[in-house]
């Protein structure tokens, strides 16, 4: 052994033995005179970095690769620091002067690799790893780093073979086998990193992003409560992570719980006040209620923070077409899509815009130029078939229609649970898209075929059961009874105000309110869920909490949550300027059906209208749409034909206890006899008659439903046993709804 290392074994041995001092001078006589100065020096900062005095450990490290003869651990050492402080392309200079200096080793050539990686140079990376294997074959690390390599590169399939080979190596690594659930699930293979991501949480249960990314695969999908109750355990272990928080938020806004929602976004802007992605989900849930300045405040709070957020821009002009300015929202969707040209909602919603304004070609043009920079965007197809800017011959409609046939070939001997979830996706998007399109041009049989293969998928990603909902109506229809809605000694609200239309999806409800909303008293406040929320929480104040103790509800507390629900509809209006003549306000939320009792004991002077349709035109219609939101029993038939059977029973409840208290409107009177129809329901509301309602769909007011396209069209008498065209697949639907 030379005296150089002899020296330095000695010093070893004092640091060993804790002698800091003694080494300490030697090593500074060493740098006096001029000898080893680098290793002297990186030597020092070792025992300052053992003694926890890490500012003069660093220092003496800078110190060390400083020299002209730089030791090569120093360069090392110095490179995983730069590496700690994402300075990547440094440190692979300093891993590589490690190297030039004739060391090679397993642990300089896998975080060199990892350096490489990191800064985008991935071939370089795999060459490190292969030089790293010839130290230590059959590694577990290579293998995963390897993984992430292929993962960075998205060639998942070689990922996923890297990392196989990982966890066999090592079964007991819990982030490999994460690394491994991400990968599944960038291929689509969404079982299998379900199933991934569960055996990581099995090996390490305190990671919170074990559970997180779990979480989002499940919301992604549609599982939504799962999703919610993975965040919740995330949350158990840090319930100060904004993005934890944040994500609950999302779960409750999907499961309409908007209070609750709200509540974790505010528990995130608490923690996090620079967390602009919590005011930005905030304003969905404003907008969705009417608060549209209240929503834009928070949205220009989360610009200020990040003013290249194209997701802000994009709900700043969701927030803007619901103030009814279209020529605003417009504006934002297209900055949004300047900051993110690949952020494709942003052009669905600019198209939807440019539609609903009157412009069907720009609206067009827009999805035209969406479907070139994602060729298989089937959502896109479906808009456009929606707006009638193809027919089947056009060669985006057959190149869905081939893609449409490929993947079912592909998908053809999976169990329909275990279909890849963007594959299922694709073929519900392309599948309604495709059936719309046949319908239009009347090949009904063929239409049929893909509305019907596409519902039954969308079904398959829902937990339905029409015997929780048959036990729901039961018992709202028993407490609700004659005597607890007629007792004239108990009053609730005398407000006037709300106007309430109800019935079943698809039977002309937003209509009937687009007639209301063009009267100049009448402002149209849409889907609006303070009815459920408020009889939710009159349940607190019953005995057992049970809707069948409602009939002790005082005329207090009825009093009260009538004027709640004034005063929180009464406030939407004043957020909104366009119309400052109103004086009445309409509630669209067709399950409204549902709470009529309700709404009777607390607001006995409301308007409530009922309009309903051909059941069969009506059936049809729900199952021939996508619908945004919750509609379990949308996507099949028998779901479909029961649930009406519910709503039909409900609706002779109401009317065989409160007679009189509900206009019946048909549908199929309003298409055929408007004038009369429109007079009839003006006078109903104690409104007097303006001729503006007949031309509802040229009010400037936008719909954000299933019908925004339909309401801003004249009503033709097309919609009218639209069902004769598909009467050989509704014999099982006939039957049912008799």
């Amino acid at each position: 052994m030379d005296k150089e290392n002899q020296m330095f074994e000695n010093i070893n041995n004092l640091i060993s033995q804790e002698k800091y001092q003694e080494a300490i001078d030697l090593l500074k006589g060493n740098i006096e005179q001029n000898k080893s100065i680098s290793r002297s020096y990186y030597c020092l900062s070792e025992i300052l970095r053992l003694q926890g005095k890490n500012n003069e450990s660093h220092s003496n490290l800078v110190d060390a690769i400083q020299c002209e003869n730089v030791y090569w651990e120093a360069n090392y050492k110095y490179a995983n620091y730069l590496n700690n402080q994402q300075k990547y392309e440094d440190s692979i200079k300093h891993y590589d002067a490690a190297l030039s200096s004739g060391v090679k080793s397993f642990n300089i050539l896998t975080n060199l690799s990892i350096a490489q990686l990191l800064s985008g140079k991935h071939s370089d990376a795999l060459k490190s790893l292969d030089e790293a294997e010839k130290f230590e074959a059959n590694s577990a690390r290579i293998y995963d780093l390897r993984g992430a390599i292929f993962m960075s590169m998205n060639d998942n399939d070689k990922a996923i073979s890297a990392l196989e080979k990982a966890v066999t190596i090592d079964p007991n690594s819990s982030y490999m086998f994460h690394r491994l659930g991400k990968c599944y699930s960038n291929k689509g293979d969404v079982k299998q990193s379900i199933n991934m991501y569960k055996k990581a949480i099995s090996l390490n249960n305190q990671q919170t992003i074990f559970y997180v990314d779990l979480g989002n695969l499940l919301l992604k999908i549609g599982h939504t409560e799962d999703a919610l109750q993975n965040y919740k355990l995330a949350e158990k272990i840090n319930p100060n992570d904004p993005l934890i928080l944040n994500n609950i938020g999302n779960c409750l806004t999907n499961l309409k719980e908007s209070q609750e929602a709200l509540r974790y976004y505010d528990k995130a802007i608490k923690i996090d006040e620079n967390y602009y992605n919590a005011y930005i989900n905030k304003s969905v849930i404003l907008t969705s209620i009417g608060l549209y300045d209240q929503a834009l405040e928070l949205l220009n709070k989360s610009l200020k923070i990040n003013d290249k957020s194209s997701e802000a821009y994009n709900n700043m002009g969701l927030t803007y077409y619901g103030k009814n300015e279209p020529s605003k929202a417009i504006e934002f969707y297209e900055k949004a899509i300047q900051l993110d040209p690949t952020l494709l909602r942003a052009y669905r919603n600019l198209s939807v815009a440019h539609f609903t304004s009157g412009d069907k070609n720009k609206a067009a043009e827009i999805l035209f130029e969406l479907l070139k920079i994602s060729p298989n965007d089937d959502e896109a197809f479906r808009n456009l078939v929606i707006n009638k800017g193809i027919t089947s011959n056009h060669k985006i409609a057959k190149h869905f229609e081939d893609r449409f046939i490929s993947i079912e070939e592909q998908i053809k001997d999976l169990p329909i649970h275990e279909i890849p979830q963007p594959l299922k996706h694709a073929q519900i998007e392309s599948g309604f898209g495709l059936g719309s399109l046949f319908d239009i041009e009347k090949n009904y049989d063929k239409a049929f075929d893909f509305f019907k293969r596409a519902n039954d998928l969308q079904r398959s990603n829902i937990n339905y059961d029409i015997k929780i909902e048959e036990k729901l109506f039961s018992q709202i229809k028993s407490a609700f009874n004659e005597n607890v809605l007629n007792n004239q000694k108990i009053n609730g609200s005398d407000s006037k105000v709300p106007i309430f239309v109800v019935g079943m999806p698809r039977s002309g409800t937003s209509m009937i309110e687009q007639i209301l909303a063009s009267h100049s008293n009448v402002y149209g406040a849409g889907e609006l869920n303070e009815i459920k929320d408020i009889a939710n929480a009159s349940l607190t104040f019953l005995k057992n909490n049970s809707v069948d103790s409602i009939g002790d509800l005082t005329s207090d507390e009825r009093v009260r949550f009538g004027g709640e629900y004034v005063k929180r509809i009464n406030n939407i209006l004043l957020k909104d300027s366009s119309n400052k003549a109103a004086n009445r306000i309409v509630d669209k939320q067709i399950y409204n059906f549902i709470y009529i009792g309700f709404i009777k004991m607390i607001l006995p002077k409301a308007k409530i209208i009922h309009i309903e349709r051909n059941p069969l035109d009506t059936c049809l219609s729900i199952y021939t749409l996508k619908f945004v939101g919750h509609h379990a029993y949308a996507y099949s038939l028998k779901d479909l034909g029961n649930y009406y059977n519910l709503y039909k029973d409900m609706m002779k409840h109401w009317n065989d206890v409160i007679p009189n208290h509900i206009l019946h409107i048909k549908y199929e009177n309003v298409v055929d006899q408007l004038e009369k129809n429109v007079r009839k329901i003006l006078e109903f509301c104690d409104l007097d008659f303006e001729k503006e309602c007949l031309e509802f769909h040229k009010t400037k007011r936008y719909v954000l439903t299933s019908s925004a396209l339909q309401v801003k069209e004249k009503l033709y008498s097309s919609s009218v046993d639209r069902w004769k065209g598909y009467e050989r697949n509704l014999e099982d639907l006939k039957k049912l709804v008799n």
